[in-house]
């Protein structure tokens, strides 16, 4: 079965009966996408196109280029592997443009990329090749949806910026994400029950540092995240009104300069009567300890690495882990922390838009999908309220039902 074909346009050889000039707009067997084959000056290359309509323009443009003697086949030592084009584009655009952590999440999407495609031509990427590379990492199950979705973003970015520089004439990888949908409301989301979250921080107070400890009750009580937390100095604490302000995320390497929040914007969250004790009590402590370990002088850091400077990523994931093993639970993460904090406050009855804005969420819509069923819950124990009416008369004062207390720490 041969491919289906639009037109051919060409100059023959009468001696080897052969085309030496050609354009022929096909589609091959199977395939939604359109290529040109041409043939110039005796070498012949097929180039991925897209639409039939974007076929036909580019073959249009060529023939043009022919006629006015300007058009030049590139051969394959002129033409990009993806993976020394996407590490073109993060030199260029990437990097000037995006703060560290981000340069960074976008490295390690590219690792998974270059794998199946880094020695590929872009010009060869195809819009099923891509399908199937994506459909392989759901299969496959070893990563979160929302990880395989920055990944698709990441690899339409690049092939954009392509298309923007005139390198390539589609983007293969736009519309993309769809393939790898979140599972449903609150896959991938772990909050820890109130009585593993007290057992992790009893463990954290008896077997960590006690400046993690103050780390650890910042995370469960604020909802903050990693980066904001290592991030924050004490010009941003006010222990008076118990407000901190987040305006700032610390790179994955110490050594790197602050970004932005990742909302982008500066928020002020406060501060429960118990983490304002143990803060009191931790900003009491430092000095003592910068003396002893000799700092020489209070550090800036809210939550200091053992040599006075910013915490780095790799110590509280090694001191959460032992809290963990210590407290008995599953191992966590740092930002199962966060989300605990947000689904207790909406299981407590708090407004979706306080938490939206408490959270640093860009949108409340991102609060209420991604937590929907904390909110589902919630929902289901205020209609058990009605179960507690005395419906001849007043509600059961005894029941009572109030849905507001909530006590999150011994």
């Amino acid at each position: 079965m041969g491919s289906r074909s639009g037109s051919t346009n060409g100059i023959e050889d009468p001696r080897s009966r052969r085309l030496t000039v050609g354009i022929k707009v096909v589609r091959p067997p199977g395939r939604k996408d359109w290529y040109l084959r041409i043939t110039h000056q005796g070498e012949r290359v097929t180039r991925h196109v897209g639409s039939r309509e974007s076929a036909f323009a580019t073959k249009r443009e060529i023939e043009t280029e022919i006629a006015r003697g300007t058009f030049r086949l590139k051969s394959k030592s002129e033409t990009y592997t993806f993976e020394v084009f996407a590490e073109r584009w993060m030199d260029r655009h990437v990097k000037p443009n995006l703060r560290p952590r981000s340069v960074t999440n976008y490295e390690c999407a590219l690792l998974h990329i270059n794998r199946r495609f880094g020695k590929v031509s872009v010009e060869d990427i195809t819009r099923p090749a891509v399908r199937d590379f994506i459909e392989g990492l759901v299969v496959e199950g070893k990563l979160a949806r929302r990880t395989i979705q920055n990944i698709v973003a990441v690899m339409s970015s690049c092939l954009g910026y392509g298309v923007e520089m005139e390198i390539l004439q589609t983007n293969v990888a736009v519309r993309m994400k769809k393939l790898a949908k979140p599972e449903g409301p609150g896959k991938g989301v772990r909050a820890l029950p109130l009585e593993e979250l007290r057992a992790l921080l009893a463990a954290a107070k008896e077997h960590t540092p006690p400046s993690f400890h103050a780390f650890l009750m910042c995370a469960a009580t604020t909802g903050m995240r990693a980066g904001e937390l290592r991030a924050l100095r004490w010009s941003d604490v006010d222990l008076n009104d118990g407000s901190i302000v987040v305006s700032k995320s610390a790179a994955v390497r110490a050594r790197d300069p602050d970004g932005p929040t990742k909302g982008g914007k500066p928020r002020t969250v406060y501060m429960p009567g118990e983490l304002r004790k143990v803060m009191v009590e931790h900003r009491r402590r430092l000095p003592e300890e910068a003396l002893k370990k000799r700092w020489g002088g209070v550090p800036e850091y809210v939550f200091p690495s053992t040599e006075g400077g910013m915490m780095n990523d790799c110590s509280y994931r090694r001191w959460i882990e032992k809290a963990a093993e210590k407290a008995g639970i599953e191992r966590t993460r740092l930002h199962n922390l966060r989300h605990t904090a947000i689904s207790l406050l909406l299981n407590s009855g708090a407004d979706p838009f306080a938490v939206q804005k408490l959270a640093g969420h860009s949108d409340v819509r991102l609060t209420t999908q991604t937590y929907a069923h904390v909110q589902a819950e919630a929902l289901r124990r205020a209609v058990g309220v009605l179960d507690k009416m005395n419906w001849e008369g007043s509600p059961n004062v005894q029941d009572g039902g109030n849905l507001r207390g909530h006590t999150m720490l011994p």
